[in-house]
């Protein structure tokens, strides 16, 4: 019996945490109301088949970034002219599939570098906000147009960033960036495997290898993530209603902007999950323009980044990192809001 609990737990542990909190959730939710259950699972199914060909393209598109080295390219596109290399940074950080905690190692390696702070902040801001496969994922959750606006919000957002922070280490600040002792492997290693760049990457057989464990790879983290998602819309769907929402976070209301800033800050877990979360909100009345909010105060100052920024660099860097992500998001969220809606 002991033997047979202490396998258990051995397998308990090296199981998925999001994909145990699905199963987990889905059967609380089936214990407590079969009828919801049953309804759960259903629009989890639905949902899925609904953004399956979103899904097979997102996968592609992170297995040919890996396969023809163009996240490798990040080192050529931050040396160089400043002002040039501010917007080549802020435009490649909007395309390349990295997380808000998944570029830090990046980060860290081209500070250690010595690659100026401004044009890494550009690229460190844009590229949680948006990639390939986010544009892709926005536009079946909302719509091209919101897409592209998601997209031109994480350009901007880089580009000001960039300049902005090069602007203060001219006049002497951030002397210091990298907090003691950060510069280890992860930094060392982070362009290690440095290949060139090659488009038909189906070529070489390590290149097609490469592309199919990434494309993978990806595709089981969006699944994870989004099966997460959709079962908490099918709680939303079914318990939160909309006339509450459109209350909360309506378009006549002023605070809903700067609300929905305050509530990414905490409640934000993954960019994909949050798509499809955030979707469902707007389709129950929820600003678009909050919406914008969300996800780009999320993206940039959530929990899990903020820890790894705050362990990487110095305070002043920590918070004016957190800084442009707090009132980039409020000033999106308003934009949008007074352009568009």
């Amino acid at each position: 019996m002991t033997a047979a609990v202490g396998v258990l737990i051995h397998r308990a542990r090296g199981f998925d945490p999001v994909i145990a909190t699905t199963i987990a959730l889905l059967i609380v939710i089936a214990i407590a109301s079969p009828s919801q259950g049953v309804a759960s699972v259903g629009f989890l199914l639905k949902a899925m088949l609904f953004v399956s060909p979103f899904l097979l393209l997102s996968m592609a598109a992170a297995g040919a970034a890996q396969a023809s080295a163009l996240d490798q390219r990040i080192s050529d596109i931050v040396t160089g002219r400043t002002t040039i290399v501010i917007l080549g940074a802020a435009f490649f950080g909007s395309l390349v599939p990295l997380c808000s905690c998944g570029v830090i190692p990046l980060i860290a390696a081209l500070l250690a570098a010595g690659v100026p702070l401004g044009p890494v902040m550009a690229f460190w801001i844009s590229s949680p906000l948006m990639s390939i496969e986010k544009f892709i994922l926005t536009t079946a959750m909302f719509d091209t147009g919101f897409a592209l606006a998601y997209l031109i919000t994480a350009m901007i957002l880089g580009v000001v960033a960039g300049f902005a922070t090069q602007a203060l280490v001219v006049r002497g600040a951030f002397r210091d960036v990298l907090k003691e002792g950060v510069v280890g492997c992860c930094a060392a290693n982070a362009f290690k495997a440095d290949r060139p760049l090659l488009w038909k990457f189906w070529r070489e057989p390590d290149r097609a290898a490469i592309f199919r464990e990434t494309s993978m790879a990806s595709g089981l983290f969006l699944v994870k993530w989004l099966s997460l998602a959709f079962v908490i819309e099918s709680l939303m769907v079914a318990f939160l209603p909309p006339q509450v929402v459109t209350q909360m976070l309506g378009s006549g209301d002023w605070w809903a902007v700067p609300a929905s800033t305050a509530v990414g800050i905490p409640a934000y877990l993954n960019g994909f999950a949050a798509i499809s979360m955030v979707s469902r909100l707007v389709e129950m009345g929820a600003a678009p323009g909050a919406a914008l909010a969300f996800l780009t105060a999320g993206a940039v100052t959530s929990i899990p980044a903020a820890m790894g920024v705050f362990a990487l660099v110095r305070n002043s860097v920590f918070f004016t990192y957190i800084g442009f992500g707090v009132a980039g998001s409020l000033v999106a969220g308003y934009a949008y809001q007074a352009l568009f809606v």
